[in-house]
């Protein structure tokens, strides 16, 4: 079974972009890639989070509340490349983009609100193979895109 952990350093799910506004003029293709990796830079905090879930020695809820600062780093983060203005060519992989990194944030919180008080992130994610494996696809798809549009801080 492949970990969790590819996109945790991705950190990088918008059900589907719902509803961010992108404000101002398009930005270049090269201001974009800029700001989107400076964003995928600052997910550093939300990868510690997620790091931290995985301590061997934290259980429950100790798991879940680090599993939950990622998701919400996460989310921020791809609220804040969601409101950048693309170029019209890149508006639907960059929405696409925003929105696998959205579900991949809802799959980490649905992985610990699913924990148990005594439970360790590794057995988490061996009970939970099925969403595991659903967050590697999320993950893999995502990284495809960072890849296309040449996001290379945001790729794992």
């Amino acid at each position: 079974m492949r970990r969790l952990a590819p996109l945790l350093t991705l950190v990088v799910a918008l059900a589907a972009c719902s509803g961010a506004s992108s404000s101002g003029p398009p930005l270049s293709r090269a201001a974009l890639v800029a700001r989107v990796d400076a964003e995928c830079l600052k997910l550093a905090d939300a990868s510690t989070d997620l790091q931290n879930a995985q301590n061997p020695s934290d259980e429950g809820p100790t798991v879940a509340k680090n599993l939950h600062a990622g998701a919400s780093q996460l989310r921020a983060h791809a609220q804040a490349i969601g409101d950048l203005t693309p170029p019209a060519s890149l508006d639907h992989e960059l929405h696409r983009f925003v929105s696998l990194l959205e579900q991949y944030a809802d799959g980490i919180d649905h992985l610990a609100d699913d924990i148990h008080p005594h439970e360790t992130y590794t057995q988490l994610l061996n009970r939970s193979t099925g969403p595991v494996n659903h967050l590697n696809s999320i993950s893999d798809q995502a990284n495809q895109i960072a890849a296309t549009l040449a996001f290379n801080d945001c790729a794992t």
